[in-house]
């Protein structure tokens, strides 16, 4: 990571050190503020559903890992890193038919990441064909996501230093310094696809990434005067 991206947070923070608290009685302005920027997704993480019944909880497990295995051969085969593939859930229950049937469920999901969008549509076809039972959702990202969440925080800050000079004008008095900085920042969007849109399109689903939003919210105290 270039070191040069964090100097001007490094800055901030290194001003919020000196400034310490407001004496007693000074006056200050706290305001909030609010920054977005946004990306292309670079890489999006699916989650697959994977299950088997039957009537025995041992063949359950069996047919459930002899599924979730088909599916991560056919990836791997299709090219995904096998880093990218991993077991999020699983589960074993008993279910009760009518007429008093019992059988038993055993259900996993498969997470796997895909560094390639143009060929989403493709392996999720590949991942229902070899025995998902259902795609839970997509979620597109990025894989460094430092340079937007750095401008997302950068635009809420000016966003608080705004309002807290409109605060002030009326005053008659200057902005200070900034005394205390709260920030939060939330990314991410999620398209959910069910089994049923995949399984019976003609051809691999069309699932453009859009743009990626990354939001930053700031409560920041000034001194006055």
């Amino acid at each position: 990571m270039k070191l040069w991206r964090w100097w001007p947070l490094v800055a901030l923070l290194g001003l919020l050190t000196a400034c310490g608290a407001p004496s007693a009685g000074g006056k200050v302005v706290t305001v909030r503020g609010v920054g977005r920027a946004s990306a292309v997704p670079d890489e999006a993480r699916v989650t697959l559903g994977v299950s088997a019944t039957a009537s025995t909880a041992q063949a359950a497990q069996s047919a459930d890992a002899a599924r979730a295995g088909a599916v991560v051969t056919a990836l791997g085969q299709a090219g995904v890193a096998a880093a990218d593939l991993g077991t999020a859930w699983y589960s074993l229950q008993r279910e009760y038919l009518p007429h008093g049937a019992v059988v038993f469920r055993a259900s996993d999901q498969v997470t796997v990441t895909v560094r390639h969008l143009k060929r989403l549509g493709q392996l999720l076809d590949v991942a229902v064909a070899h025995g998902a039972d259902s795609v839970q959702g997509v979620r597109f990202t990025l894989a460094d996501p430092t340079t937007v969440r750095d401008a997302a925080l950068a635009a809420a800050l000016r966003d608080a230093a705004s309002r807290a000079r409109a605060a002030v004008k009326a005053e008659g008095v200057a902005l200070g310094a900034p005394l205390k900085i709260r920030q939060s920042s939330t990314a991410g969007k999620t398209l959910p696809l069910t089994f049923a849109r995949a399984a019976t399109s003609a051809a691999a689903p069309v699932l453009p990434p859009g743009k990626l939003t990354y939001t930053a919210r700031v409560v920041v105290t000034y001194a006055m005067g």
